[in-house]
């Protein structure tokens, strides 16, 4: 069963972060220059994390999109019917504009970075942190079919503890 949360949130992030891009045709040298060091979760996270995080490392799917200030990966708990799915994108776009897009969002320190947490449904949750000079979405969700899952908020809070060490 594949995921077809990676289109949504690029969509709904592109929307509602659509006020702080520029609208001209051109890059400017800014958005260029960060989309060039964006720190990239499909080939930067160690499979040993994956593996802290009760991830299979060989469900990575890895989502392409025009944009190039967004990087988006995603793995499941397991190739065969999966209870647990992460998200993890990587953009340019500071946390504070996130911040004015998400109202219902709740701050969390996780590492000493002081970021956000946003319950986006009932079975998903997205932790977002600041990253170098943007931002790091981790968003755990579990799968319908699931029975008693585990709260998605304490699963993404814990991906992101393992991963906050490695971000920029």
């Amino acid at each position: 069963m594949q995921s077809t949360t990676a289109p949504v949130l690029i969509a709904a992030l592109a929307l509602a972060l659509g006020a702080c891009t520029s609208t001209s045709d051109q890059p400017d040298e800014s958005t260029t220059s960060a989309a060039t060091a964006l720190w990239n979760p499909c080939t930067e996270i160690a499979p040993d994390h994956l593996r802290q995080m009760g991830i299979d490392a060989d469900t990575k799917t890895s989502t392409t999109t025009e944009k190039p200030d967004w990087k988006y990966c995603t793995w499941q708990d397991s190739k065969a019917v999966w209870a647990y799915h992460l998200g993890i994108l990587s953009t340019s776009f500071p946390l504070e504009a996130i911040r004015k897009a998400k109202p219902s969002a709740t701050e969390t320190t996780v590492g000493g970075r002081t970021g956000i947490q946003d319950r986006t449904a009932d079975r998903e949750c997205e932790i977002l942190l600041p990253a170098g000079t943007g931002s790091v979405y981790i968003r755990a969700s579990d799968s319908p079919a699931a029975h008693n899952p585990p709260d998605p908020c304490t699963r993404a809070l814990e991906a992101a503890n393992v991963l906050v060490t490695g971000l920029p």
